[in-house]
């Protein structure tokens, strides 16, 4: 990534790990993002939305993961953790 004043300020890390339900082989992609999307509740708090974040997700039924290890798609979970947080965070709140 080319370094300048945009991205010294608005990108962030965000760890996906992926974890098969049937080996418990463990998957980590590395992304970059410039805003994070955080889905909105009736009466909650910007904390509680960033806490929510990065709570683990069951992927099955349409949503199964491919496993290397496995080599088939499976049920498996998903948990997303911000490695490095930028200096000026962006948030994009889901209200729908």
């Amino acid at each position: 990534m080319i370094r300048s004043l945009v991205s010294d300020l608005f990108y962030g890390d965000v760890n996906n790990i992926f974890t098969c339900m049937t080996c418990e082989h463990t998957t980590t992609r590395k992304e970059t993002f410039l805003n994070l999307s955080l889905d909105v509740e009736k009466n909650c708090s910007l904390s509680y939305c960033i806490e929510r974040f990065s709570l683990k997700e069951l992927l099955n039924k349409r949503d199964k993961f491919f496993c290397e290890k496995c080599n088939t798609y499976q049920v498996a979970t998903k948990e997303m953790n911000i490695t490095r947080s930028p200096p000026v965070l962006v948030v994009h709140l889901k209200r729908f």
